[in-house]
């Protein structure tokens, strides 16, 4: 199976990441509430796996049917900034690479390890480089911050 990446640079994943969030949190209120977007505006769960950090080397996937979120549950729990972002990564892979997901299929960890893994280097990296802008786009939109870095400096 041949997959290829679309070509999508930063200034193109700022412009989905602006949709997304005034689609899915028009109050534009940070910090960015992804794991209610998750939940509750996009309707995915999010399944807590013990062990797939450290058995797996993986944080978080998506399922192949597009309806979860599977995450580490050590991770869930003790690294909330890490959590945070590896939902928005994943939100990422729905939001630009939807296409690309549906092609893959997998039922369990181990097979999507070897999906993953199937995908020759080139694309699977701008795969993941995409997923990682975008995550970051979404959770660090560049008006809030930039308003909220001018508020605290005029306290200054």
């Amino acid at each position: 199976m041949a997959i290829s990446a679309p070509y999508l640079p930063y200034d193109k994943l700022r412009a989905e990441a602006d949709r997304f969030l005034t689609r899915y949190h028009e109050s534009g209120e940070m910090p960015i509430p992804i794991e209610k977007i998750v939940e509750f505006k996009l309707g995915l769960d999010i399944v807590p796996v013990p062990g797939l950090q450290e058995e797996f080397d993986v944080d978080a996937f998506i399922t192949s049917d597009l309806a979860e979120i599977r995450v580490d549950r050590f991770i869930q729990e003790n690294r909330p900034s890490r959590y945070r972002f590896s939902l928005a990564h994943e939100v990422a892979h729905l939001v630009i690479h939807q296409d690309i997901f549906k092609l893959l299929t997998f039922s369990t960890i181990a097979q999507w390890k070897d999906v993953m893994s199937s995908i020759p280097e080139e694309p699977y990296s701008w795969i993941e480089w995409q997923a990682y802008a975008l995550g970051g786009l979404i959770l660090v939109p560049g008006q809030p911050l930039r308003d909220l870095f001018e508020a605290k400096v005029a306290l200054q």
